[in-house]
């Protein structure tokens, strides 16, 4: 809310559409770790729970290879492939400088995240720990950093490689930092030596993640197609204003994954026992906390699109009402979706999801295949989206559904339940 006013007056709509549009696909690479962080976490959790230092050791240095291996070929990958793809003729820039600061940023971008793969274990192992806040307060400072690499690239009228590196590289900062407390001075014995390398727990880490991958990665590819398709469409310019409207949505949606995430390994343990009734309150509950925190916010911001537009962008950039009501339709369905992640997910209800969430997001971005030539209205492009991810959520409702019917009449089993509450 700070940078973004500021951010927009200094680069203007097509390149701030340009750095929305980048930032967008960073969340295609999010994936790309192959769900080992998902792995690495359960892993840690298990031997937490066991007391058991040797698999913890083994399985941070089986997870770091593997990462660092990834990151490798991803920017072997990513590198050729930014230098030889007409990024301008795609994105439909038309300004010299955006042309001549696209390829930089890209490279600055991928540069940024190969080196942020590998680090990110601390963060896994942070949470198996049952020390989340440990890495939610190194990313609080990640923030700080963003907003002060923002800061100085817009007084310094720096290019855009140098925004992207204000955005990206305070997170990345961050990680490198984290992970040098926590594996020389807070747990040393947890330091990734080759010695601890084993394949067998490798194996185990790529298996456990490989449901939660498929997932996460149509999650991301959903939440990059509206911007990346407006892009494709209409140009970078296009994006701005979208883009605008969509990072002050965001803030209630983080509001909303932060009550309903942690409450994923709770309904792990009341499926586990049979607790139909505490799964049914709580998605009860968490659908009231989805209506205020994700429909409300929502189209109160869509209604006063205009001051918003005025104070972000000094005047400078317009919303449709039509596309306004199309971005509000589509961060109200994904809000209903993140609230539904964590009883799918801790029940074990992946399986369907896992399958549903890439073949839909594939879907998403049909509209980057037909000609902006053929009329297709800008606010149609969030609007697929939506129903895209309206899709996802009723195979998860199904899936839900046919939880209770099956834990219906079923006696349940207290032997299991924890000494402290879940």
């Amino acid at each position: 809310m700070v940078t973004m006013p500021l951010t927009v007056a200094c680069l203007g709509p097509e390149r701030f559409g340009l750095l929305s549009t980048i930032t967008a696909g960073v969340s295609l690479l999010s994936f790309s770790d192959l769900g080992i962080g998902i792995g690495l976490l359960n892993l840690i959790s298990a031997a937490y729970g066991r007391n058991d230092a040797e698999l913890a050791r083994r399985a941070v240095a089986s997870a770091s290879l593997a990462l660092a291996a990834l990151a490798g070929m991803v920017f072997l990958i990513g590198y050729p492939l930014i230098l030889s793809v007409s990024w301008p003729r795609i994105l439909q820039l038309h300004s010299h400088i955006a042309i001549a600061e696209c390829r930089p940023a890209l490279v600055t971008l991928l540069a940024l995240f190969c080196i942020g793969m590998p680090v990110s274990v601390v963060q896994r192992v942070q949470m198996g720990y049952q020390e989340g806040f440990v890495a939610n307060a190194w990313q609080a400072g990640a923030g700080v950093a963003t907003l002060v690499g923002t800061l100085a690239a817009v007084y310094l009228h720096a290019s855009l490689a140098w925004f992207v590196a204000a955005v990206f590289g305070g997170q990345t900062l961050a990680l490198a930092a984290s992970w040098i407390v926590e594996f020389i001075a807070r747990r040393p014995g947890l330091f990734p030596r080759p010695g601890y390398l084993d394949f067998q727990v490798g194996r185990t880490i790529m298996h456990s993640g490989l449901l939660v991958f498929s997932s996460q990665a149509g999650a991301s590819a959903l939440n990059a197609a509206p911007s990346i398709a407006l892009a494709s469409v209409g140009g970078a310019a296009a994006v701005a204003p979208f883009a605008v409207l969509q990072r002050v949505m965001m803030v209630p949606m983080a509001i909303t994954s932060a009550f309903v995430a942690p409450l994923w390994p709770a309904y792990a343990e009341a499926a586990a026992v049979g607790d139909a009734a505490w799964i049914g309150k709580t998605v009860s509950r968490s659908m009231a906390l989805f209506v205020a925190l994700g429909v409300i916010p929502a189209a109160v911001l869509a209604i006063v699109r205009d001051p918003l537009m005025r104070f972000s962008s000094h005047g400078r950039l317009h919303l449709a009402p039509q596309l306004a009501l199309a971005t509000a339709a589509w961060m109200i369905v994904v809000a209903l979706r993140v609230v539904l992640s964590s009883p799918v997910g801790g029940c074990g209800l992946l399986n369907r999801v896992a399958v549903a969430m890439p073949v839909f997001a594939a879907l998403a971005y049909a509209p980057c295949f037909i000609h902006s030539s053929r009329g297709i209205p800008f606010f149609m492009v969030p609007l697929a989206t939506a129903f895209c991810e309206l899709a996802v959520v009723l195979v998860m409702v199904r899936d839900i559904r046919r939880l209770f019917r099956s834990m219906r009449g079923a006696p349940r089993d207290v032997s299991s339940v924890p000494c402290h509450p879940a």
